[in-house]
């Protein structure tokens, strides 16, 4: 994993931490296929990405939505990054083939 790859896999884990899920880094190889010029950050999709895999991984109980909120303040507190949340939300609620709107003052759909 690159170095950036690295940055926010700790960013990730160090939220989580925050919350009292704890987890272990992990050896995860990765690989995407996010179309340039598609519309959403990769690290947004990263973090989700991440976010999966260590819900899976450790049996945290956290909705998709809290994925996406906890990679936008992976991306606030620890790599400086003051971003909005439709990245994060779009990758971890997004389904092929369908719209989706977000209300970003209750982030329900």
């Amino acid at each position: 994993m690159n170095p950036i790859g690295r940055t926010i896999l700790k960013a990730f884990c160090g939220h989580l931490k925050r919350k009292k899920w704890y987890c272990h880094l992990a050896w995860i190889c990765c690989c995407g296929d996010l179309p340039s010029g598609a519309g959403l950050s990769s690290s947004a999709s990263l973090e989700v990405l991440i976010g999966f895999i260590m819900r899976d991984l450790y049996g945290f109980d956290v909705t998709n939505v809290d994925l996406a909120l906890i990679g936008q303040q992976a991306e606030h507190e620890f790599c400086g990054v003051n971003c909005g949340i439709m990245d994060q939300f779009a990758v971890a609620m997004g389904k092929k083939g369908s719209c989706t709107l977000l209300n970003t003052k209750t982030f329900g759909l």
